[in-house]
């Protein structure tokens, strides 16, 4: 189940890069103007322990934002609730990734722990708004930093709207999860969840045909947002049915789309198609790692599957 939810965060940030920063800005009270530049790096990460020396842990996504100053940001989407293994793993994910980021020198090693968020789909009031990892150095001394959580449920759709949250909406769905059984037996019901979210297909809309994102971006949050409400209230057809086809709404296919996907499908890699194409690599090997079925690699990373299969042949020699 969660590998669904895990592929549309992945997809959503592969291909609506620039959603990231209003999400950054949020968590972490920075005020990125969207004109930075986002280097995406691997999401596979290798942990060095005695039981198992290639043990793997693949992070949701970790990249630099290039400002006025180079800052690392690591972000996990979680769909089960709060527990307190989840600091275990973020330490352990931040700890590779600033080895893997490391300087090293002939006497000295300096590393660089990640800014890092947690969005919570799922949260409760055991959910604390911040998670506190502290580290005690040789000599006794403490060095401690945050963790900011992000609850779903802490937003309302014109707060998404406002900040430009638009990563979230796909999983917007979380906050009804409870109502579904009532919705799905009562038409009544049913039918205001779904006038909920033809408003929001209705704004996605107006900023589409606004020029404020673009085609493809739409039709990214229109497709993973049916994909999340089909998995989430697969018990529950009238519920999928209704407002998954509502947020699917109309797709559109533009000359620019065209080439993007023809360029997916021949690894034509320039300008942004490059970047885009390297982080939908590293995106489906880690999901190849994360055992992932094939179907969902595809539709979650961008892939195709002429490509999968190469990724897989070249996974399997190393």
């Amino acid at each position: 189940m969660s590998e669904v939810y895990d592929g549309a965060f992945r997809s959503i940030i592969n291909k609506c890069s620039k959603f990231v920063l209003p999400f950054i800005n949020e968590a972490f009270g920075e005020s990125y103007s969207g004109s930075e530049q986002i280097v995406f790096y691997p999401n596979e990460h290798f942990i060095i322990q005695n039981e198992d020396a290639d043990k793997r842990r693949i992070t949701d996504t970790n990249f630099t934002v290039i400002g006025e100053e180079k800052k690392n940001y690591h972000l996990e989407c979680e769909s089960s609730p709060y527990s307190d293994n989840m600091l275990l793993r973020i330490f352990e994910y931040d700890t590779q990734i600033a080895l893997d980021n490391s300087k090293v020198t002939e006497d000295a090693i300096t590393v660089s722990l990640p800014h890092t968020a947690i969005l919570y789909l799922r949260s409760s009031t055991r959910t604390p708004k911040k998670l506190k990892i502290s580290i005690e150095v040789p000599g006794g001394k403490h060095v401690s930093y945050y963790v900011p959580v992000v609850r779903m449920k802490s937003y309302t759709i014109d707060q998404i709207f406002e900040k430009k949250l638009y990563m979230l909406i796909p999983f917007y769905i979380f906050n009804f999860e409870k109502e579904l059984p009532a919705c799905d037996k009562n038409e009544e019901k049913l039918k205001i969840l779904e006038s909920k979210f033809k408003q929001i297909s209705d704004r996605l809309i107006e900023l589409r045909d606004k020029g404020e994102i673009t085609a493809l971006e739409y039709n990214t949050i229109a497709s993973l947002s049916k994909d999340v409400i089909n998995q989430i209230a697969k018990k529950y057809k009238s519920v999928s049915k209704g407002v998954g086809d509502i947020m699917r709404g109309p797709m559109i296919i533009t000359e620019g789309m065209k080439i993007y996907d023809e360029g997916v499908k021949k690894g034509i890699t320039q300008g942004e198609i490059n970047g885009i194409l390297k982080h939908q690599i590293e995106t489906a090997k880690a999901m190849i790692f994360d055992g992932v079925s094939d179907e969902n690699i595809i539709k979650y990373s961008g892939i195709s599957p002429e490509k999968l299969e190469g990724l897989k042949a070249e996974i399997a020699k190393s």
